[in-house]
């Protein structure tokens, strides 16, 4: 019996739907940059809800060392983002099952109006959404991360030029640091701040904290300002030296922007070339189609 393409039409539309619903229902709001914590995964106490709760009784039974390939937390961006592995996990099992049951729910609306479809074409839709939503969180992980670092490596090339100036008003090291910290607002410096107290209050030196940052983050050159800072001695004038830090990380940022620029003017070149094409068919086609 063949299916009416309106009717088929209909029926991947619903169940796309359905799969938005899912993910509108299961995604948190992406939180602003402003409120983001310094680097450490937030505690099932601090994020209450029946995700966490699903997650923590799923987390010791699925993530072990034998189910590491499809199950492995990405516990560093995760950190990043101040997002519980619990939740993680939960909204990667629920996704997986929404897609698994997406092109079912399809199937029994066909079914519904009369349709006969072959039982390898739902099964084959239904392992495809899966895959593609059970792995959908960890890709909303990873670009978000991505982000937050490209702005934190942002906020760290004025931090240094910052901690420059303080060190060249006769600041001490650890001083210094607290000192440029405290003059933004940016949650970066928010960041470096929290980090810096923490240390001062426990049993860490600030270097320390910023080269962990440095490590969370990507940024080199917060490692190598921990580095500096913490041979820096009462008078040792590193004032050149953090400047041409600064300058070095700019300048990486400016070129990385440059070349995100090109490629996305290079992606704007196949929509014009393919307009160029079908124009030319379209005048050439009388032309050809006149030719005996």
């Amino acid at each position: 019996m063949a299916i009416d393409p309106g009717v088929l039409l209909a029926g991947f539309g619903s169940g796309g739907g359905l799969l938005l619903i899912g993910q509108a229902l299961l995604r948190p709001a992406r939180p602003p940059l402003s409120v983001l914590r310094a680097p450490a995964v937030a505690p099932p106490e601090s994020a209450p809800g029946w995700e966490m709760r699903v997650g923590g009784w799923l987390a010791p039974r699925l993530v072990r060392p034998r189910t590491r390939l499809l199950l492995r937390p990405p516990v560093e961006d995760l950190a990043i983002l101040g997002r519980p592995v619990e939740l993680w996990l939960t909204q990667k099992i629920a996704l997986g099952v929404i897609g698994l049951a997406a092109p079912a729910v399809f199937a029994a609306a066909a079914a519904a109006l009369g349709l006969r479809m072959p039982f390898v074409f739902p099964t084959v839709l239904a392992l495809a959404t899966g895959v593609v939503m059970f792995w959908y969180p960890d890709w909303v992980v990873r670009d978000a991360a991505a982000d937050a670092r490209l702005e934190f490596r942002r906020g760290v090339a004025i931090y240094i030029g910052w901690v420059a100036q303080a060190r060249s008003a006769a600041g001490g090291p650890a001083e210094s640091l607290e000192r440029a910290a405290a003059v933004g607002h940016g949650w970066a410096l928010a960041v470096i701040t929290r980090a810096l107290v923490r240390a001062r209050y426990g049993a860490r030196t600030p270097w320390e904290a910023l080269a962990d940052l440095g490590r969370i983050y990507h940024v080199s050159q917060l490692v190598d300002l921990a580095d500096i800072m913490s041979t820096a001695g009462a008078g040792a004038s590193i004032y050149d030296t953090l400047l041409s830090k600064q300058q070095a990380l700019l300048a990486a940022e400016l070129a990385a922007e440059k070349a995100a620029a090109n490629e996305r003017s290079e992606r704007m070149d196949f929509p014009v070339v393919a307009l160029l094409v079908c124009f030319v068919i379209l005048l050439g086609y009388p032309l050809l189609a006149n030719i005996r």
